[in-house]
């Protein structure tokens, strides 16, 4: 689930896959009336779920990125993103 099974040159690797609709739905972080706490664990659980679901370090590289772009656009603090994505992939080494 959430992913896509790629063919490069013989070699089959795991990426991230998104609904074209559901791309940039999330919480927004200013507006949304949920606690705070609701709008961390929605981006510390799409982080995850970046890291998780690929197998190539361009293919993680690629889905935390578009995942730190979702999550800006609906207004989530870059500090907060980037801090989040720091501790994830601290985390893994």
């Amino acid at each position: 689930m959430d992913t896509t099974i790629v063919n490069q040159n013989g070699r089959i690797h795991l990426e991230q896959y998104r609904k074209p609709e559901s791309l940039g739905v999330v919480l927004n972080y200013k507006s949304a009336l949920a606690p705070i706490s609701y709008k961390r664990s929605t981006l510390i659980g799409e982080l995850h779920r970046s890291n998780n679901t690929t197998t190539t370090p361009e293919a993680q590289k690629k889905a935390l990125d578009e995942t730190r772009e979702i999550f800006f656009k609906n207004g989530y603090p870059l500090s907060l993103i980037d801090e989040k994505m720091t501790e994830l992939i601290n985390a893994n080494w």
